[in-house]
């Protein structure tokens, strides 16, 4: 996954293709083996050796947003390889639940704690839900502060405050349409309206970190076009939202 002379071609790479292909072998090895000891050992190999190279691409410094990277392609690339990454951990753990026994969060959690120079937070399946590597630390640590409401996904979203008009605006959603709602608020924050979303930050993406990060909600099957999921009341809503976290002292 990892190359140097792919950084600055990382717009050739078909990442979706990359992810599938490396999922898939590794789902197929552990139906090979015989039992969970072997399993267990094929696992901490896949993922040591994932999570040491990923030492030498700074996969931590995307949590603290493209400023720092030396440039917005360097940025880029690194992003997608973790969000690759994390793909490949959210297929595989949830293929391990049919294996009894299988302790895929000690597995994934030892490797992922092997990396020391920035908080890593991966999502993954355990007992039928997704949680995240840090809200396992959170559990194990058992501060006070829940580390996962401080995350604003700067590797998605260019400023604090443009998370918080997504998250606002998914609160107030409506349920019973929630497809064309997700649709809609993608749509308005990406490159095509405000660009309040990072650029290569494709509808696929955007599908798969909101089905990591969103456990809760349900997830859009399809991400609609803004032309079909527009409508005035949303923009409306939008707009006051927007006004609300943007400018919260304007009286007009």
């Amino acid at each position: 996954m990892y190359d140097d002379k792919k950084v600055r071609n990382g717009d050739s790479i078909d990442w979706c293709r990359l992810e599938s292909e490396a999922t898939n072998s590794v789902i197929d090895e552990l139906y090979q083996l015989h039992n969970n000891t072997s399993r267990s050992g094929f696992l901490n190999t896949v993922f040591n050796r994932l999570f040491n190279d990923g030492k030498d691409y700074n996969l931590g410094l995307v949590s603290k947003g493209i400023s720092a990277f030396d440039n917005e392609t360097d940025f880029n690339y690194v992003n997608n390889c973790k969000l690759t990454l994390n793909g490949l951990i959210m297929e595989v753990s949830e293929n391990c639940s049919i294996y009894k026994n299988l302790d895929f969060t000690n597995i994934v959690m030892r490797n992922i704690n092997s990396y020391t120079d920035s908080t890593l937070d991966f999502h993954f399946h355990k007992n039928n839900e997704v949680i995240s590597s840090v809200q396992v630390e959170f559990a194990l640590s058992n501060n006070k502060e829940r580390e996962t409401d401080k995350n604003w996904h700067p590797e998605i979203f260019k400023k604090e405050d443009y998370f918080r008009i997504f998250i606002n605006f998914i609160k107030e959603s409506d349920d019973k349409k929630y497809i064309r709602e997700y649709s809609f608020i993608y749509r308005v924050m990406s490159f095509e309206q405000d660009g309040f979303i990072y650029d290569h930050i494709k509808p696929g993406n955007y599908k798969t970190w909101f089905e990591n990060n969103f456990s809760d909600l349900e997830s859009p099957t399809e991400i609609k076009t803004y032309d079909v999921c527009k409508t005035n009341e949303r923009l409306n809503r939008y707009q006051r939202i927007k006004k609300d976290v943007l400018n919260p002292n304007s009286t007009n």
